[in-house]
């Protein structure tokens, strides 16, 4: 928006020189008009008092057309400021667009590589899918593992039962659960009854 203040601006100030340059060319016909009439008024001989009036409203005028160039001179550094400021804002945006035009670029970039890869491991899917899932029958070794851990399980479960049925059947326990004041021994058994 800098660009909008400087020419509001702008347009202000040249308004300002127009009322300005209106105001001075009032003033210097009002003071020829004056003069005129003094030129007239000496051939009748002018008083002091319509000299002094003269001199005074000379002055005011001076004085009037002094401050309008001091404000015509504060508006014109004010001007220059705002252009400045303008000028700095318009490069620094030129700066940030650079930057992000170049983050732009790197992102394009990094997309590229990334599509490349995912292509690649589309392609890698596509042709997992298109094998065939290896069959047990062709890892005979892996078969033969399984069937041995399996073998090991069964064996356990085995042993686990038969040590149960033997604890279950021990004098101890049996001896265990006569005696009303040994159930936490029970417990420690794991037998239920």
């Amino acid at each position: 928006m800098p660009n909008t203040d400087v020419t509001d601006f702008q347009t202000a100030l040249d308004l300002l020189r127009e009322q300005v340059n209106t105001q001075l060319a009032a003033h210097r016909q009002e003071m020829a008009a004056a003069l005129a009439r003094l030129g007239e008024a000496r051939a009748v001989a002018p008083t002091p008092d319509e000299l002094g009036d003269l001199r005074a409203l000379a002055m005011e005028w001076e004085r009037r057309e002094t401050q309008l160039g001091e404000r015509i001179a504060a508006k014109n550094v004010e001007y220059q400021a705002l252009r400045a400021k303008a000028e700095l804002d318009r490069h620094r945006q030129e700066a940030q667009i650079a930057d992000l035009e170049k983050r732009l670029a790197q992102a394009a970039a990094e997309n590229g590589k990334l599509q490349s890869v995912l292509e690649a491991l589309m392609e890698e899917h596509a042709e997992c899918s298109r094998k065939p899932a290896p069959a047990a029958e062709a890892r005979p070794q892996e078969l033969e593992k399984l069937q041995q851990l399996q073998a090991r399980l069964e064996q356990s479960e085995l042993e686990c039962a038969n040590l149960r049925n033997a604890m279950e059947n021990s004098v101890a326990l049996k001896l265990a659960r006569s005696l009303p004041g040994l159930n936490s021994v029970r417990g420690l058994f794991g037998a239920k009854s």
